[in-house]
This record gives C-alpha cells, sequence and structure tokens, in this order.
C-alpha cells in the first residue's frame, strides 16, 4: 500500500506538479492504446489468416499422391486405403482425380487454364464443403452478371451442389474470374485444347473438344476461381487426354489436416510424388508469417517508443521529489530500498497502461470475433472483419511488456542507489 500510496500521490494528485502529472497520464493513454492496438491488430491478423487457410482447406486437398508417368498400371485406391489403415491414419475420403494444362477458346478471346476431373461424387463434395466454409452464401457471380445488366451470372452454391448431379457429357463447371476475363457467362460454348497445340506446324489441325459452361462458381480461392474449370471424370475432355501436363492421382481429405507429416512421410516412402497442402500453397503460407512477423515487429518497436517516456517521468520525479527521498532515507529508508521504490512506481505507471490496454484490446478483439462487421468494399470475398484472439499472444505481449517495464524502470532509478542522505538534502 505504502507504493501504491508513493505511485498515486508522486505522479496523479494535485502535489505532484502539473508537468509530471501530464506526462503520467500522456504515458498512461499511450501505452494503453499501444498494447491495444497491438492485440487487435494481431487478432485481425490471425483472423484473416485463418479464414484464407478455411477456404482453402476446403478446396485443397489435404494430401495428393500422383501416379507415376513410368508406371504399367493406374493407382489403386484400394491399396492406397489399406495402407493408412494399416497405420492408423484417419482420414475423410480419398478421390481418383486427373489434372491438365489446357488452352481455351471463347466467343471473344483465349486463354489458359486448368481442368480437373472429379467423380461426379466427389466434384458435389467438393462445393457441399465451400458452401459450408463460407461466410455468407453469396456468389461473385451473381455480382458479376449485375454488372451487366444480365441475368445468368451464375447459381448460389447451395444450387450449384445440385447443379452437379445435372451435369452431362460436355459440360464444365468455370471458375468466376477466369469466366470475367473471356467475356464467358452460363450457357457459352468453349474449344478447349492442349498446351501442345501452340507449337503445331502450320496447317495441322489440333486436338480440341468443343464444351459448354453449365454454371459459373465461386470458391473464395483466386487461384481456384481465376484458373479452374471442373468436369466430372471421363465424360467430358475425353478426347485430349494425352498432352504431356496431363496428371492423375488421388486426392486424401484427413481428418486433422495439420497433423498431416505421418501421412505424408509414409505415403513418400511408397510413391514417387506425395504433395501436401501445406507445399502446394507454401508460397502463400510464407507470405502471411513473414507479414505476421514484420507487423508484429512494429507495432512492437511503435509501443517500446511509448514506454522510453517512463525513463522521462521517473528522472522528472527523482529530480523533483530528491529532498523527499532525503528526508526518508534520514528516517531510515536505505539506497537499495529507494531504488526498488521508483522501480515499483515505473512498474505500477507500466502495468496501470498493459491493464488497460489488454482489457480494450481483449474486448474489442472478443467483439469482433463474435459479431463481425461488414467494413470492407464488396472487392473482397469476405467483407468482414475477422478476427482470432489467440492466448499464446496475449501471454508474450504481457511477458514481454513486463520485461521492458523492469529495464525501463530500472535505469533511472539505479541512480537512487548512488544517493546518501546528504547528497540527497544538499540544494543543487
Amino acid at each position: 500500500m505504502f507504493r501504491w500510496h508513493v505511485f498515486y500521490h508522486y505522479l496523479f494528485s494535485d502535489r505532484a506538479g502539473s508537468l509530471i502529472r501530464l506526462i503520467s497520464r500522456i504515458c498512461v493513454i499511450g501505452i494503453t492504446l499501444g498494447v491495444a492496438a497491438f492485440v487487435v491488430v494481431l487478432s485481425i491478423m490471425n483472423g484473416f489468416n485463418g479464414s484464407i487457410k478455411t477456404r482453402y482447406l476446403s478446396v485443397e486437398p489435404h494430401l495428393v499422391v500422383y501416379e507415376s508417368p513410368k508406371a504399367e498400371s493406374s493407382l489403386e485406391l484400394e491399396t492406397l486405403e489399406k495402407q493408412l489403415l494399416k497405420n492408423d491414419i484417419e482420414f475423410k475420403s480419398i478421390a481418383p482425380f486427373e489434372v491438365q494444362d489446357v488452352f481455351l477458346k471463347g466467343p471473344e478471346g483465349f486463354s489458359g487454364a486448368v481442368s480437373k476431373g472429379l467423380t461426379r461424387k466427389d466434384l458435389r463434395s467438393l462445393f457441399v464443403r465451400v458452401e459450408k466454409g463460407k461466410v455468407k452464401p453469396e456468389v461473385a457471380a451473381t455480382t458479376y452478371a449485375n454488372d451487366v445488366n444480365l441475368s445468368i451470372g451464375g447459381v448460389d452454391l447451395p444450387e450449384l451442389s445440385e447443379v452437379v448431379d445435372q451435369l452431362k457429357p460436355g459440360e464444365i463447371l468455370m471458375g468466376i474470374e477466369l469466366a470475367r476475363s473471356m467475356g464467358i457467362y452460363e450457357g457459352d460454348t468453349l474449344d478447349v485444347m492442349p498446351p501442345e497445340t501452340l507449337i503445331l506446324p502450320a496447317g495441322e489441325i489440333p486436338d480440341k473438344e468443343q464444351v459448354t459452361v453449365k454454371a459459373l462458381f465461386n470458391v473464395d480461392v483466386a487461384e481456384v476461381d481465376s484458373r479452374y474449370l471442373f468436369y466430372v471424370k471421363g465424360e467430358t475432355l475425353t478426347g485430349i487426354m494425352h498432352p504431356a501436363s496431363l496428371r492423375k492421382g488421388a486426392e486424401i481429405r484427413l481428418k486433422q489436416p495439420e497433423l498431416y507429416s505421418g501421412a505424408f512421410d509414409l505415403l513418400q516412402k511408397s510413391y514417387d510424388s506425395v504433395e501436401s497442402w501445406v507445399d502446394r500453397n507454401s508460397a502463400l503460407f510464407l507470405a502471411l508469417k513473414v507479414e505476421k512477423i514484420t507487423m508484429t515487429t512494429f507495432m512492437s518497436l511503435s509501443g517500446l517508443i511509448t514506454c522510453f517516456t517512463i525513463i522521462t517521468i521517473l528522472i522528472l520525479l527523482i529530480t523533483q521529489k530528491r529532498a523527499d527521498v532525503g528526508i526518508m532515507m534520514t528516517l531510515g529508508l536505505s539506497p537499495h530500498r529507494a531504488q526498488s521504490l521508483f522501480q515499483w512506481i515505473g512498474g505500477y505507471l507500466f502495468g496501470v497502461g498493459l491493464l488497460g490496454g489488454l482489457v480494450l484490446g481483449v474486448g474489442i478483439s472478443l467483439f469482433l470475433e463474435y459479431v463481425p462487421l461488414e467494413v470492407l468494399p464488396e472487392i473482397y470475398y469476405d467483407r468482414t472483419l475477422p478476427s482470432k484472439l489467440d492466448g499464446g499472444m496475449v501471454l508474450f505481449l504481457v511477458i514481454g511488456a513486463s520485461l521492458v517495464a523492469i529495464v525501463t524502470s530500472w535505469v533511472p532509478a539505479r541512480k537512487m542507489s548512488q544517493l546518501t542522505p546528504v547528497n540527497a538534502l544538499r540544494k543543487k
């Protein structure tokens, strides 16, 4: 209580002096806002990262096993399933697929794309997962249609999963951004050709297949929406299944995507080419990680600058209250305890700001987490400000801030240990 009494009366009471009182209030407000901003910004970044990760995992397979081009037989799904079960690896599904680069010729232009074939069941499951993972079931395809005053821009995802069951041979589903770049709408026809077509000698007729765009889709993943088209494996694009870019294999979805390493290591021993969802999106996740580290570093530095005002306050306080310290030393206060007293004053000053910042920052973060606000423009897939409060981050902040408070309080308070009662009472 004595330390708190000294802290309050030396810094915030009317006897503290207008200069110290003003600087102390500015310091507390600065620390509070700095800590609150640190918590809120990192929570929003965690929310964005989690949102991106969720969207990717709804579309991306957790593990991909490719058939070897030199293999004499196709990949046996039953063998792959038995191998996973034998090693107690929990998975949701194993789906065969085929993927290849293609060249598209539409009514208004050309474009490159990636065509992916899945079984009807697996293709429907893909869009059901996307539908469940979406924050709002609105599709950008509808916006695309409204932009050009047409009524045929796309199908909402709850309907799109049902449209898959209606796909006929020669019909495809096309990404909304890819369609936008080519001026394609539902019902349009395209010529699909292998990329080798570009290097054929003049006069030679290329292999191609004409397809109809059954519907446009939006899965909230820019790479998929701008590059991919989907079709039912074995029913469409069967006439161009021999390009060099064609790859076949199996997609595995695990019950716990984060624990992919065990299954990945196991499959690598038996198959030549295995990829995990982390490997396939390594550039994206590295960019997100670097962004988070950079933001954390600069937010920490900005908060650290505010903390140095503690040194200014304690130096002013020591200079102004030097006579009071001399009287307390005369009454029995040792230089070591005098140093400890001023360290505690600096610690209390920082603690008040830290506590206020944590309450404010955690409160805003939790509010945004449970009551998302739509504040972003419509160009974003997710117009809300997603927030994900990380308890480990808050603990790290408290520990780091405490260490900074100890250092910034100890530096000026150390001068008190060098004072004697005579020097403290002596006038300058």
